[in-house]
């Protein structure tokens, strides 16, 4: 019969086993010290926010965009591309003092001032941490 394992030969797993032990001391080690400095970006979903999808004409510059809205005040604000590289997501935390159509309209004016680019608006979206899920 086929075997894949003679049942007469021994296999010494335990000469590893210090050298397993270090190896998983260090990852915890390193873990450990990763989430004591950086922690965790719990991203929009978990923190809510303000999501907004704006198109460009040509490739979006998102250099560009980034420092278009922080000269307007808006510096902590995340920038990405979706879909395609003229489709900018600015995502938000939550600002109590604004609502989320006026907040669309600064983003909007601000990137437009600052990049110099026809930019159109295509979503608002509000994530608010304590809805529900259906």
């Amino acid at each position: 019969m086929f075997q894949i394992l003679k049942a007469d030969k021994t296999i010494d797993f335990m000469r590893w086993s210090k050298v397993a032990f270090a190896l998983s001391l260090v990852m915890i080690g390193a873990s450990i010290f990763t989430l004591s400095t950086k922690w965790l970006n719990w991203g929009l979903d978990f923190t809510g926010g303000t999501l907004i999808e704006v198109g460009f004409e040509q490739p979006a510059n998102l250099e560009d965009v980034r420092s278009a809205l922080e000269a307007k005040g808006f510096g902590d604000a995340t920038v990405q591309n979706f879909g395609s590289s003229r489709d900018v997501m600015v995502r938000l935390r939550p600002r109590d003092d604004v609502q989320a159509e006026a907040l669309g309209n600064q983003i909007l004016e601000a990137i437009k001032q600052g990049t110099g680019e026809s930019v159109e608006m295509r979503r608002i979206d509000v994530v608010d941490p304590m809805s529900e899920v259906n």
